[in-house]
This record gives structure tokens, C-alpha cells and sequence, in this order.
């Protein structure tokens, strides 16, 4: 009797780990703050090009910007130029969420100010045609891609980033 007491709990004890494992294979947890950005196939000639750069190049062409943006400032009193621009991840995920979109373009600009015009980045995504794509700013998913939206919904891109020093001086 004993023995087949321990077959009896052995054989729940076997149930329980199967249900388990069963339970735990088919839920995938959901991370509520997760962003899933479709990668779609890619056959223009951006999807050849290896973005990679290594730091030491990166601080090689930081500085050498940095020793002629003084440079351009003198000559241009009136135009600032910042070292660099922070743009926040839900900008960029909002660029990049639209299915059609294979990178981002960065278009430069000149802002016009009271005291000074700003050198400034403006980011675009872009298609496999080399296309600008734009997005709808607002609403409860933080943006909708303007490929969703009907014809001449107000669309744009990503601006305003933190200057490297402050643009607002």
C-alpha cells in the first residue's frame, strides 16, 4: 500500500511539472512598456552599408568638429553650433514603428532665434524607395505612422533634441 501511495503522488507529482511546463511554454509575458518594431526586408543600397564606426574614429571626428566649430562661430557670430543633439527613445520608436520604414534620415537646418539661429537636427524615417516617412504626433500610442492617416492629417518628424551645450542660452 505504501508503494503505491508514493506511485500516486509521484504520478501527480509528474501531472503537476507537465501542467506547469505546459502553462509556462504557452503564455509569453507581456511587457507593458515593450515596443515591438517591425524590421522590414531592406534591398536598397542602405541595407549594404555597415553603420559601424569605432569609438577612437568617433573621438577623432568629435574633435576635429569641435576645433572647427569655434572656428565657425567666429566667423558666424550669430549662428550657434551645438557639439551634439540627445533625441528620447519614444521620439525615435515613433519614427521607427511605421512596417515600411528600413532607417532614418537626418536632415540639418538652421532655427531661427530672437538672440541667434541654431544649427539643428531634424530626423525623418525613410523607405526602401529613399523616401521620407513622417508620423502623426499625439494621440493614446504616442504617434501614428502617416502611412495610417487620412489625407492631409498634420505630420512630421523629430526635432527639438538637448544641445550639447544648451541650445537655449
Amino acid at each position: 500500500m505504501i508503494t503505491s501511495r508514493k506511485s500516486v503522488f509521484s504520478l501527480q507529482g509528474l501531472a503537476l511539472l507537465a501542467f506547469v511546463l505546459l502553462m509556462m511554454s504557452s503564455c509569453t509575458p507581456q511587457d507593458k512598456g515593450g515596443v515591438q518594431i517591425p524590421v522590414p526586408k531592406d534591398t536598397s543600397g542602405l541595407s549594404k552599408i555597415d553603420h559601424f564606426i569605432p569609438v577612437e574614429q568617433i573621438n577623432s571626428f568629435r574633435s576635429g568638429f569641435g576645433a572647427q566649430r569655434d572656428t565657425l562661430a567666429r566667423q558666424n557670430p550669430g549662428l550657434y553650433f551645438p557639439l551634439s543633439e540627445t533625441f528620447n527613445k519614444q521620439a525615435l520608436l515613433d519614427l521607427l514603428k511605421d512596417s515600411t520604414n528600413v532607417g532614418i534620415r537626418i536632415y540639418y537646418g538652421i532655427k531661427p532665434g530672437s538672440n541667434r539661429n541654431e544649427v539643428r537636427l531634424m530626423l525623418v524615417g525613410v523607405n526602401s524607395q529613399g523616401r521620407d516617412l513622417y508620423y502623426q504626433k499625439g494621440g493614446a500610442d504616442g504617434g501614428k505612422v502617416a502611412a495610417q492617416l487620412p489625407p492631409g492629417a498634420k505630420v512630421g518628424g523629430v526635432e527639438y533634441g538637448q544641445c550639447d551645450p544648451p541650445c537655449l542660452q
